[in-house]
């Protein structure tokens, strides 16, 4: 999950990676946490959380990017209130 930064012609800019918008990106993330459920029904993607047998519907999506996406801010959002 690399990411690049500087300074060019126009200021300081980040190279950071789409996530949302590249499924083979944002895969690295489901990578990372092993607690995601990634499936499709008839119109939207969904990501559920599984956790010790309790399945937890996180997001849903027009694209398996932006699904994977929203609920990663999800639960980086749960992991706050819990600290």
């Amino acid at each position: 999950m690399g990411w690049t930064h500087g300074f060019g012609d126009h200021g300081y800019y980040e190279n950071l990676p789409d996530y949302c918008g590249s499924i083979e990106t944002a895969w690295e993330i489901v990578e990372k946490m092993d607690v995601f459920v990634i499936g499709k029904n008839k119109k939207k993607w969904l990501a559920a959380k599984n956790w010790e047998n309790n399945i937890e519907n996180l997001s849903e999506a027009d694209t398996a990017s932006m699904v994977i996406c929203l609920a990663f801010l999800k639960l980086e959002e749960e992991k706050k209130w819990m600290n």
